[in-house]
């Protein structure tokens, strides 16, 4: 033989329900003759392994769908026997499987508690802080030092009381005020 059948193309094996949810994987193996036009001789398939038999039928079904470059003896195309393998496998991560979306979820729910935890640290560490502030002081620009006179101060003769008011001290109106 100068050139041995090749696969050239096939549908996607189609992968049996009930073993995709129970996630039974595997290789079937499958023995066939493949004729001078490259297609599979229909009473020629003989399931060889299978992990289950649940994927016989589909196994069976694809490999006669599949096309073949034939055999090539002296140019010719001729029948030969195949031994063709076909893996099934169940990926975890792929996004239509069903471990993935409650997985998807999951991690949702994750980062939805840590945002919500996050911000309630947050708002705590803000509030505390607020209740720790000492007061305020008045601007600069309305409250005068310590020993001096402010400019609403008409009593030239009385100096500016020593205890710090919220609002410009008047001799005779600041009830806060000792005298000197």
């Amino acid at each position: 033989m100068e050139e041995r059948p090749s696969l050239l193309s096939a549908p996607p094996a189609r992968y049996p329900d009930l073993l995709k949810q129970a996630r039974i994987q595997g290789r079937v193996l499958l023995r066939a003759i493949v004729d001078t036009t490259g297609r599979v001789e229909p009473g020629s398939v003989v399931i060889a392994t299978s992990p289950n038999p649940g994927f016989d039928l589909a196994a069976r079904e694809w490999i006669l769908k599949a096309l073949f470059r034939p055999a090539r003896m002296h140019g010719k195309a001729v029948r030969v026997h195949i031994t063709q393998p076909l893996d099934y496998s169940v990926s975890l991560w792929k996004v239509g499987s069903f471990f993935f979306i409650p997985l998807l979820f999951l991690a949702l729910k994750i980062a939805l508690v840590v945002g919500v935890v996050l911000f309630a640290v947050w708002l705590f560490k803000r509030n505390d802080r607020r209740g720790r502030r000492a007061p305020k002081p008045a601007p600069r620009s309305r409250q005068a030092p310590p020993g001096r006179r402010s400019n609403s101060h008409t009593n030239a003769a009385r100096p500016i009381a020593t205890i710090a008011c919220r609002t410009p001290c008047w001799p005779t109106r600041c009830a806060r005020r000792e005298p000197a």
